[in-house]
């Protein structure tokens, strides 16, 4: 960790009981903002989520001190692919549903066809090596949305305002 950095914890113990899990985060980027120095202006966010994300984002921007941040989450919601467009949120992290999908009926089928099913991989449980199938996310910034969420069909352009590369 660099010098001068603050790390935090969404869920830290120093967080009141009964704030729910987005105020604890409003509440510390608030608390971190406000202990922002002049040579400490810059925020990097690496959100467990979207939802996340767009709630520390929303946080951020109301508050004047910070002058720089990158917010980023996982899921690409299409709220946050608007965040993307806007500049708000810088990236998310895609994993395609279809696709999904797709490896668990394969899986399911071969179980029931008395098979095993496709693995790339085992994962250590703590008690045994369990064989596993990782499908590989997919880093979504503007400049990839389009081939990403539109070209692939997961989102119509239309959902969408604003430019971005690419757009139709």
């Amino acid at each position: 960790i660099k010098k001068g950095w603050t790390i935090f914890e969404a869920g830290g113990p120093e967080l009141q009981a009964g704030q729910t899990y987005i105020g604890q985060l409003e509440e510390r980027v608030r608390r971190l903002a406000s202990e922002l120095t002049a040579d400490k202006r810059t925020i990097f966010v690496l959100a467990p989520n979207d939802s996340t994300a767009r709630a520390i984002a929303d946080a951020i921007a109301a508050d004047g001190s910070v002058t720089t941040s990158y917010v980023t989450g996982q899921d690409a919601d299409q709220a946050s692919i608007q965040a993307i467009i806007d500049g708000t949120q810088g990236m998310t992290v895609f994993k395609d549903q279809r696709t999904r999908v797709e490896a668990i009926v394969a899986a399911a089928t071969a179980f029931l066809e008395g098979g095993s099913p496709v693995v790339n991989t085992t994962l250590a449980n703590g008690t045994i090596d369990v064989p596993s199938l990782l499908l590989a996310p997919i880093s979504v910034t503007v400049d990839k949305l389009q081939a990403a969420l539109i070209d692939t069909g997961y989102y119509p352009a239309s959902d969408f305002t604003g430019p971005w590369p690419g757009k139709p």
